[in-house]
């Protein structure tokens, strides 16, 4: 008698396995997408400013930190950018703040400011890092005169490209938040490839490659480190959940 024929699933064809519905998967694709065209535009700018011989990190965060405490607030922030022409509200202010401030403080010390500028390229960050502050003292109604005039608007425009960036993303969390196939749980697990209860860089990647996205390590890196809240190279359910959360609930972005 000859038995009935059973369809023996190829290991490799597991991958494409996906608990998520359709409308979820495309929701999350489609978001990281967007976030990395963002990241993008930010890098150019890091770029530019760290090309400038004289811009460095312990001046940048002296345009804010007029008080020399080490450390800047949202108020400290949202002002410190008002002085350089760019309206940003508290809330503008806190989601900038709060995306670096990766100790919960709600204060961003110079060592979490120095992400906010540093390039991911290897060889600008190197180049940035290295660079002292200088002894010019801040004038706190041209707090951009610390630098000369192209470096200043390089900042300038660096700064600007981070509240467009970070308004941007919160207007993601709040798209997706309102999807009502969406579900965080469904889409973490579509990105543990390995069903570890975990997120590598790895199985990002991974998750994006199975769905004919192909993305450079930089930009993959950008994306991890916005989930991965303490950098230790690990998305966890709760970090995951954390980052598509709405931050301002009292903006309606459409």
């Amino acid at each position: 008698m000859r038995l009935p024929e059973t369809r023996v699933m190829p290991v490799d064809d597991r991958r494409f396995m996906s608990p998520m519905k359709n409308e979820s998967e495309d929701a999350i694709v489609g978001a990281i997408l967007e976030g990395v065209e963002l990241e993008r535009s930010l890098e150019h700018a890091k770029n530019d400013c760290a090309g400038k011989l004289d811009f460095n990190i312990p001046d940048a965060f002296r345009v804010f930190d007029l008080n020399m405490r080490g450390f800047i607030t949202a108020v400290e922030l949202k002002d410190g950018l008002g002085d350089l022409g760019i309206y940003a509200t508290f809330d503008d202010a806190e989601l900038i703040l709060n995306r670096y401030n990766r100790s919960g403080t709600g204060r961003l010390t110079l060592k979490e400011f120095e992400e906010a500028v540093l390039p991911l390229d290897p060889y600008y960050e190197g180049v940035l890092i290295k660079r002292r502050g200088s002894s010019k003292r801040v004038n706190p109604y041209r707090r951009d005169d610390i630098f000369a005039h192209g470096t200043a608007s390089n900042y300038v425009e660096l700064l600007r490209m981070h509240l467009k960036v970070e308004m941007s993303v919160e207007g993601l969390r709040q798209r997706i938040s309102r999807n009502p196939f969406f579900k965080p749980i469904e889409a973490f697990a579509a990105c543990d490839m390995n069903r570890s209860g975990l997120v590598t860089r790895d199985e990002l990647r991974l998750f994006l490659e199975t769905r004919g996205i192909f993305l450079s390590t930089t930009e993959v890196h950008s994306v991890a480190r916005r989930f991965d809240k303490n950098l230790d190279g690990i998305i966890t359910l709760a970090e995951f959940q954390s980052e598509l959360r709405p931050k301002s609930p009292s903006r309606r972005v459409y």
